[in-house]
């Protein structure tokens, strides 16, 4: 009960422009993601739809089909669905669930103040790369929103630890989980990122208090490990080089850009931020469990998968919500320098925004597939 008073509390703190300001963001993801998601289904969605309605039950989506293809939660979500839904109906669960990835996205940055939350927010409403992923019946936009939620639960945990923010944290592991096997990603960091936490005062009290925290998320994991992805097979798809892969990641992810120039421009903002955490901000449990999730378990990842040419963009989206997440606090940390650095943190969002609103509107009027490529020839 104390935990939801504070989160109450949380809320009714916060200055009346702030919460208009972000219910506009709220309202804008909204219409982004809904014009994104009024197109038609592409190969993977199609995919997904038919695992789905041949499914004879949840069960069979979750034992009998082990595929990568097959995101457990969208999938069972499919299968809940009314057939013949269309499109819209079929991808309005992951567009809900990216509007509910802003509103995490906002109340995390809100524990570092209000500002911090409205640029978390606004990176998290406009960015083409979230926008494309959580605007298809695909497992991405849950992915996205149990991420936000698991770290919010971290965070919870080092300030007010309570029955509830446990519960909540073992949902969304498992929900996290169930939406993509790279959730893994984010789960480690945590882990790793919380106990650089740990003080050395009561250390006992504290240790006790983070295996009660983590032993359930851990077993939850592990289960789910064994009987669901342990043997799962690869659909297959286009061969593509890491390097590609990576540097496309780059470029689209930042600046919804994967020309070459937007490649390396995405490449400078990362290193800019990497540079920033390690001299500036030097947050030790940020900078070891971002390294944990950034590097040691894709790498991990990558030596374990069978196919490791078809490593997409998308197959790195907790490790870009994770440069958004460093990305608001430089923004933040700039504001507070003076005039001129507020003038250059207007400038920089002015060109960002532009940059992903031109990629989320050609996703409006051409859909996603390819279809620019057959248009073309």
């Amino acid at each position: 009960m104390n935990a939801l008073i504070e989160r109450v509390a949380l809320i009714r703190r916060i200055p009346i422009q702030w919460i208009f300001a972000y219910g506009s963001l709220l309202m804008a993801s909204l219409v982004l993601r809904v014009m994104s998601a009024n197109n038609d289904l592409w190969l993977d969605e199609i995919w997904s739809l038919n695992i789905a309605h041949k499914a004879r039950s949840g069960l069979d989506i979750l034992l009998q089909n082990k595929i990568d293809n097959n995101h457990f939660l969208n999938t069972l979500i499919l299968h809940w669905l009314p057939p013949h839904s269309g499109s819209l109906l079929y991808r309005a669960p992951a567009c809900l669930a990216g509007v509910l990835g802003v509103l995490f996205a906002i109340r995390l940055g809100l524990r570092k103040g209000p500002r911090y939350g409205f640029f978390l927010g606004y990176i998290t409403c406009f960015a083409y790369f979230l926008i494309h992923y959580s605007s298809e019946a695909r497992g991405y936009a849950y992915l996205i929103l149990f991420s936000l939620v698991a770290v919010d639960c971290v965070m919870e945990e080092m300030k007010c630890p309570s029955a509830w923010n446990r519960c909540l944290f073992l949902m969304a592991t498992v929900m996290g989980m169930l939406s993509h096997a790279t959730f893994l990603a984010v789960i480690a960091g945590l882990l790793i990122g919380s106990l650089f936490n740990i003080q050395t005062t009561s250390l006992l009290d504290q240790m006790r208090r983070h295996a009660l925290f983590w032993f359930g998320p851990i077993l939850a994991i592990s289960l789910i490990v064994f009987f669901l992805l342990f043997g799962m097979g690869v659909g297959g798809g286009n061969s593509i080089a890491l390097s590609e892969a990576l540097l496309t990641t780059a470029g689209w992810g930042i600046f919804g850009n994967s020309s070459q120039v937007g490649c390396w421009l995405g490449v400078g903002l990362f290193v800019i931020l990497i540079l920033w955490i390690i001299s500036l901000d030097r947050n030790l449990p940020l900078l070891f469990g971002g390294t944990v999730t950034l590097i040691i378990i894709p790498s991990i990842l990558l030596i374990a998968t069978p196919r490791p040419d078809l490593v997409y963009p998308r197959y790195w989206l907790v490790q870009v919500l994770l440069l958004y997440l460093l990305l608001a606090g430089l923004l933040d940390w700039f504001w507070q320098k003076g005039k001129i650095y507020k003038i250059a943190t207007v400038a920089f969002l002015v060109i960002w925004t532009w940059t992903n609103l031109r990629a989320t509107f050609h996703l409006i009027q051409v859909g996603r597939g390819n279809y620019t490529e057959a248009i073309r020839e």
